[in-house]
């Protein structure tokens, strides 16, 4: 089995019936601020240096959210993230782990974009399910950066961006930023 892999901002698209999306740009695709949310505010950062940068955003779940705080909580996470920043493009990823009945619940509550983590088999019929609905399993983009550890979540957007923009085919670490 092919997974559906993103590569969010950047304009590819496979998904696992072969078909492709959008044609890769000619010009240069701006960065887009990927990072791992754990609360609002973690969301309210990255959406706030997003609009500065003019950049879009991709909002990653913690691991296994979907069991542990649900698909509603995460499905207002990314609403009031849009609703404070309208002009960010911003796509919302929930990570169900290995567990088919949190994607299924993820697509009842509207999830987009969820991440699968379980067997293959699985998978390809969760994909089939989720296509029905206009929703998509997905990869977790790379890199991610996580805002967990961080006291001052914008200045991490920002660090983390710079290095992104200055050296973007050398992503900067997955994790942390100073």
């Amino acid at each position: 089995m092919v997974a559906r892999t993103w590569a969010i901002g950047q304009g590819q698209d496979r998904s696992i019936d072969g078909n492709r999306g959008p044609p890769l740009p000619t010009e240069p695709t701006p960065p887009t601020l990927c990072t791992v949310v754990h609360d609002l505010p973690d969301a309210l950062a990255a959406a706030s240096v997003a609009a500065e940068r003019g950049v879009a955003i991709c909002l990653v779940s913690a691991p296994a959210a979907a069991a542990h705080t649900g698909p509603a909580w995460f499905r207002m996470l990314l609403a009031t993230t849009r609703a404070a920043y309208p002009s960010v493009p911003a796509t919302g990823i929930l990570d169900c782990a290995d567990r088919p009945g949190d994607v299924m619940a993820a697509l009842r509550a509207g999830i987009e974009h969820v991440h699968f983590t379980g067997q293959a088999a699985t998978a390809a019929r969760l994909a089939a399910i989720a296509h029905q609905v206009g929703a998509h399993l997905v990869q977790l983009p790379e890199p991610r950066l996580s805002l967990r550890s961080n006291r001052d979540k914008v200045a991490a957007c920002r660090h983390w961006l710079d290095q992104l923009e200055s050296a973007p085919t050398t992503p900067p670490e997955t994790g942390s930023a100073p």
